[in-house]
């Protein structure tokens, strides 16, 4: 297959080999060129890739995220069995694919070790790493080297590629053994615009220029679906390319093979927050970073609609509060909820237990609390809401007490939220074991004894509708889950009546119209699996 050179990517390669020409002491010695093929976030076209490879008789290094396996879009776990069957080798890739820099010691231990230990659960000998997004420094690379790793690819672009000519630090490849092993140098990330002699300029530069590793990262196997993908056309094209230049002492090696560690035990994770308020930063004053966002909270949200985020001084204790504003909505919402991680910010959880949330809030449009659970794999997924609260002009507390944790959880995060026109402040918030503290979802400050009564049948109704949760997106904010549950619960609050009241809506038994709005889920969340 013939594939054209764009002039740029032209240009930028002969950029490079000039700069290298003026700078020959930077290019790796040895006379063999090794390339590794890499394939990062387990997505779920990169199963296609595992027979190609093999097929021309070389193999490859999967870069697996684990709390993504299973969920839409990426490989199951029998797929990447598959894989390794196959002869390819499983690497780790942090288990949500965090960038490590922006978060805690403690959560970067747990997104590499714990990322590790799931794979060697499953027999996968993970002696490999990447960092996710090529964030690394001195303390991420300690851990990973602790974590029982033998090596970790960087990026950084210091190999001539399409991307950039590397002025003043280039090198025409890796050397073996690397110079760092844990922070080993790479191509940028390959490109949809990148061509066929895009590609072969790398592998043609290392032989001509003594020879050394290229480690090649593909992302998106599909015809130019997302900026970091490539064709299974041009793949092919390359594959075939490859197995010749074994004449020019060019082979294909897994990370594994190039690197020849071993793997020492993985190390234990710290252990979670499990008493007291389970939140981390409740009154939202902590902000190491200066960027406005509270230290382990995030500002989250789905659909379509336009809105600003304010670090505001009219708080409610304290110094600061969250404030935001949605200024147009067709859809969705925005929220303020813990920090969705693997339990440096995230509230540990226990399968059957109930827990309190409470928040102090105003706005000028109702409120809600929405919640997501985390699975011990690591992976996020939408879970449940309260009823609406009303909108309020001075500070008032709200109390919900969440459905059952379903099983196989191991985390929560749970926060306010609006998805109508209008602005809400928030601060204060907790999160308690009932172990410790019991309610029923009421407001309190201002809100009357009607409003309560309101709230708390509400609270049932979000149980029942909520009673199988859905399954989200690798960061819990799939729009089907949200949009189908919000519309069961809109149905259950328009049939079912006040506590108290005796009746019900039209006639029917409170029986029947909770079947209806678990039938009304049923069906938004069918019509979502059917689109997959």
């Amino acid at each position: 297959m013939r594939v054209p050179v764009h002039s740029a990517s032209r240009s930028l390669v002969c950029t490079a080999v000039a700069i290298l020409v003026a700078n020959a002491g930077s290019a790796s010695a040895g006379t063999q060129t090794v390339v590794t093929l890499g394939f990062d976030d387990a997505t779920a076209a990169q199963f296609q890739v595992g027979a190609m490879v093999a097929s021309r008789g070389l193999n490859a290094t999967f870069f697996v995220n684990s709390g993504r396996v299973g969920t839409s879009g990426h490989l199951t776990w029998d797929q990447i069995a598959t894989l390794q069957a196959q002869g390819h080798e499983i690497a780790g890739h942090t288990v949500n694919h965090v960038k490590l820099t922006t978060v805690s010691p403690d959560e970067q231990r747990r997104q590499i070790c714990d990322d590790r230990a799931a794979l060697l659960s499953r027999n996968f000998p993970a002696v490999s790493f990447a960092y996710p997004f090529a964030a690394v420094d001195a303390s991420v690379e300690s851990i990973v080297r602790a974590c029982g790793y033998s090596s970790a690819r960087g990026h950084g672009g210091n190999i001539p590629n399409p991307n950039s000519t590397c002025s003043g630090h280039c090198t025409w490849a890796e050397k073996i053994p690397p110079v760092d092993a844990f922070n080993t140098r790479s191509p940028s990330s390959i490109l949809s615009t990148w061509t066929l002699a895009d590609l072969q300029a790398m592998v043609t530069g290392a032989e001509q220029n003594g020879g050394g590793w290229i480690q090649l990262t593909f992302h998106k196997i599909c015809n130019a679906c997302d900026t970091y993908s490539t064709s299974p056309e041009l793949l092919a094209a390359f594959l075939d390319w490859l197995p010749p230049r074994a004449a020019r002492g060019t082979v294909v090696r897994t990370v594994a093979a190039v690197i020849h560690g071993g793997a020492p035990p993985v190390v234990i994770p710290p252990p979670p927050i499990s008493a007291g308020n389970l939140l981390k930063n409740p009154s939202l004053e902590s902000d190491a970073n200066g960027d406005g966002v509270p230290d382990c909270w995030q500002r989250t949200g789905y659909g379509s609609n336009s809105y600003t985020w304010t670090r505001t001084t009219d708080a409610h204790s304290g110094g600061f509060a969250q404030h935001v504003q949605i200024t147009a909505i067709s859809s969705g919402d925005r929220k303020l909820v813990p920090l969705k991680d693997l339990a440096s910010c995230a509230p540990a959880a226990t399968p059957g237990k109930r827990y309190v949330a409470t928040a102090w809030y105003k706005s000028t449009t109702p409120v809600r609390f929405a919640g997501y659970t985390r699975s011990t794999s690591g992976s996020w997924s939408w879970w449940a809401q309260s009823s609406e609260f009303p909108a309020v002009s001075t500070w008032t507390q709200v109390r919900w007490t969440t459905p059952a944790v379903p099983a196989g959880v191991n985390g929560i995060s749970v926060g306010l939220s609006i998805r109508q026109l209008g602005s809400m402040t928030v601060d204060d918030q907790e999160l308690l074991d009932p172990s410790a503290s019991a309610g029923t979802a009421v407001a309190a400050g201002g809100n009357s004894a009607g409003t309560g009564a309101s709230v708390q049948t509400a609270s049932a109704r979000a149980e029942i509708v909520s009673r199988e949760p859905f399954l989200g997106e690798e960061d819990g904010e799939n729009e089907d889950d949200e949009a189908a549950f919000a519309e069961a619960t809109a149905f259950a609050e328009a049939t079912t009546p006040a506590a108290g009241t005796g009746c019900t809506s039209g006639g029917a038994d409170p029986v029947s119209l909770a079947l209806m709005a678990l039938a009304l889920a049923s069906r938004a969340r069918a019509r979502w699996r059917i689109r997959e």
